[in-house]
């Protein structure tokens, strides 16, 4: 439906993937939990659709398409996604991206 309507998909779970990255790439200790929502509130993610199908995932003005599918992503996603301050803060900017 979205690719019909020229708009990009909201991909949550590319957004926690997303955040995910960015703790991993700013050295957060995953235990830390106002580390995390810390990237989390720093992390600008966007979604661009390709001409050819599907679309990109960007971070901070980055495309990281290919590297939050990483399986050292995969392993590390769990604390971002159990944290309930991650999650309110990620639903706020879906709520936005819908609107």
């Amino acid at each position: 439906v979205a690719a019909r309507c020229n708009m990009a998909y909201v991909d949550t779970g590319a957004m926690y993937r997303c955040v995910t990255l960015k703790a991993m790439n700013a050295g957060v200790d995953f235990q830390d939990g106002d580390a995390l929502l810390s990237a989390c509130t720093s992390a600008e993610i966007s979604f661009r659709p390709l001409k050819e199908g599907g679309q990109a995932v960007f971070l901070d003005g980055n495309d990281v398409s290919k590297e939050i599918r990483a399986p050292e992503v995969s392993r590390n996603v769990k604390p971002i996604a159990d944290h309930s301050g991650v999650r309110s803060q990620l639903v706020k900017l879906q709520q936005q991206m819908g609107s």
